[in-house]
């Protein structure tokens, strides 16, 4: 833990000298004969266990003839651990003089004290001040363990290479040295624009101890830990607020021992130092609130030097509805695996009960699909409802590791008879010109309205033919796919995650929309009240904010900012902008037939991806919660 190690009390004068006396004599200084320090002088000394003085600048502007200046001194030194002179002089012709000060190691321990030096005002150049405030003493020594590897899942999809050291005088205190920095280094997709200024040099934390009392908690589990206050030093646009990473400690309605738990040593070194340590934060922003991961796996990672983890990481994620020509409905999951994973178990059932569906696979009495590479599973839908599928990694002896989960709703009636042909709606992609340096196309598709869910509507392959960028053999022509959108709330209107049918060469394009992920974790009303994150239908156009789409070619490993658009000769994102929109037909004259729209081909770059990279996929609103 981070100490402060000064006494916060009223300063305590130990030398208090006449400004004048018998023994120095001296003339009051005029603009430009004064003695001042130097405005590049440190806040905080540092001192050695190893030396007993040290020395502060002080500076003159008139070098002629000797010159003596008493000193005055404030302190919170009430021990007695400094000695300070009672002059300082200057040699004829000298611009500088040192004022030495004298201490007790071995009585001032690890431990700082404040000082304010000064000079008679009189005496003082207008050139610089008369005082000099500062806090001296030794700080507590750490030793570098060497190198970990440092992850925050809410920032970075990567890992980084982070010093980590240790306390040698509390060795269940350790501290990250920049654990940012080098990760907005090497960030080359121009978002985070490097390091942040206001960024904190060390990540502060410590391993609890069992039976020892923290916060007004008795502990009673091993491995708990306590991470300090950290600014990232980002600065939030949507808020202008800068993220800190909190413990749960620190807020009113998560003070109990029980919500620390997700902040823990995962495992054990044999020499006894953590492995592995993870931590759970509260990024939160002062006066907004904030995303609260504190009671959730695979935030912040540290991986201590020298230890190798085996990555039996699973992820399972709902990629879409697929609807045969006989209108049969399956559900496609993504499925991708850790390098170390040998196969994956992946299971579905009509069920709410995610430790069911997990028990079921495990006992075979759900029936499940074996994957040996990250791929695609496919599941038949038959009831409506909601659906739970689970995927398991199993290592090379087939014992199971670790398990992921992804939920949905599957509504009965979304097949090719509920859905009538509304005409031709006015199309402007906001997909996959979000990842491309190209103008946005606006183009003629065919939109659908369900009859059965009366303000669901879908695009009729929008990214097959229609699309002015493709050229023959980018879209998947064994099917049709669509742009489903549900606007039965005009106001909260949601994509739900599908794949769009398109591949450029790095795998088929998918889209989704920030509410559709948000639902998750809350009902489409508090999303609502949230702002910002629904689309809307106005008129007979359906429009998203900015941002509030994304697209990905390979959903497992990440997504892209979708809705905005680029200066073509900036290369840089054109502010708000959202061209995202479906002008639906102004005769919605239904039809069974299917109808086709004129293309007028543009080229693309499409190996020119310059997209913006989500960090991750948010599932949480910034909330408000009360810090202590």
């Amino acid at each position: 833990m981070k100490k402060i190690n000064l006494i916060l009390g009223a300063l305590v004068c130990l030398f208090a000298f006449s400004a004048c006396t018998e023994e120095v004599e001296y003339t009051p200084a005029t603009p430009d004969k004064g003695v001042y320090f130097p405005s590049t002088l440190p806040t905080q000394v540092n001192l050695s266990m190893e030396d007993s003085v040290f020395n502060v600048q002080i500076l003159r502007t008139d070098t002629v003839g000797e010159q003596t200046i008493a000193l005055q001194v404030e302190t919170t030194d009430e021990a007695g651990v400094f000695t300070f002179p009672e002059t300082v002089t200057f040699a004829d012709g000298a611009q500088a003089a040192d004022i030495t000060i004298a201490y007790d190691a071995e009585k001032l321990g690890y431990n700082f004290e404040d000082i304010t030096l000064s000079v008679d005002p009189t005496l003082a150049s207008a050139y610089g001040g008369n005082a000099y405030a500062f806090s001296a003493g030794i700080p507590e020594p750490w030793k570098s363990l060497g190198y970990a590897t440092f992850s925050d899942a809410f920032f970075f999809y990567d890992t980084y290479q982070v010093e980590v050291q240790q306390n040698e005088l509390n060795p269940a205190q350790f501290r990250l040295v920049k654990p940012f920095h080098e990760a907005l280094k090497v960030d080359d997709d121009g978002y985070w624009g490097g390091p942040w200024e206001n960024t904190d040099e060390y990540l502060y934390f410590s391993i609890l101890q069992k039976n020892s009392t923290f916060a007004g908690e008795n502990i009673t589990k091993d491995g708990l830990v306590y991470f300090e206050p950290f600014n990232t030093g980002w600065n939030n646009p949507s808020y202008n607020a800068e993220v800190q990473l909190l413990h749960p400690a620190h807020f009113s309605a998560l003070a109990t021992e029980d919500s620390w738990t997700y902040n823990a040593v995962q495992s054990y070194q044999e020499n006894g130092l953590p492995a592995v340590v993870q931590l759970a934060p509260m990024y939160y922003m002062d006066g907004v609130g904030g995303w609260n991961h504190t009671q959730e796996d695979g935030y912040v990672t540290i991986v201590f030097p020298g230890v190798v983890i085996k990555d039996y990481s699973v992820a399972v994620e709902y990629a879409g509805r697929f609807t045969d020509p006989k209108d049969n409905a399956f559900a496609d999951l993504n499925v991708s695996m850790g390098a170390d994973v040998a196969s994956v178990k992946v299971g579905m059932a009509a069920s709410e009960d995610i430790n069911g569906v997990l028990a079921g696979i495990l006992n075979g009495s759900i029936e499940s699909v074996e994957l040996t590479a990250a791929g695609t599973a496919r599941f038949a839908l038959a009831d409506a409802g909601k659906y739970t599928a689970v995927a398991v990694s199993y290592d090379a002896e087939g014992a199971p590791q670790e398990a992921a989960y992804t939920q949905f709703e599957y509504t009965v009636g979304a097949t090719t008879s509920a859905w009538e042909t509304l005409g031709m709606a006015t199309y402007t992609d906001g997909f996959i010109c979000s990842m491309y340096l190209m103008t946005p196309a606006t183009y003629e598709v065919e939109v659908q309205a369900n009859s059965e869910k009366p303000g669901i509507y879908r695009l009729v392959n929008p990214y097959g033919a229609a699309f002015p960028y493709n050229e023959a053999g980018d879209w998947d022509t064994s099917k049709d796919y669509y742009l489903e959108i549900n606007a039965q709330d005009p106001q909260g209107v949601y994509i739900e995650t599908q794949p769009l049918g398109l591949d450029w060469g790095s795998g088929m394009f998918y889209a989704s929309s920030a509410c559709y992920q948000l639902l998750a974790n809350y009902d489409l009303e508090t999303i609502k009240a949230a702002g910002g994150y629904c689309g809307t239908l106005v008129d007979g156009v359906i429009t998203f904010p900015h941002k509030k789409l994304s697209v990905s070619d390979a959903p497992s490993e990440g997504w892209y900012y979708a809705n905005l658009f680029y200066d073509l000769e900036t290369k840089t994102v054109v502010d708000g902008s959202a061209p995202f929109k479906v002008v639906l037909p102004s005769s919605a004259s239904k039809s069974s037939k299917s109808v086709k729209a004129v293309t007028n081909r543009v080229r693309a770059d499409k190996k020119n991806v310059a997209g913006q990279r989500l960090k991750k996929m948010d599932r949480q609103i910034p909330q408000a919660y009360n810090k202590k």
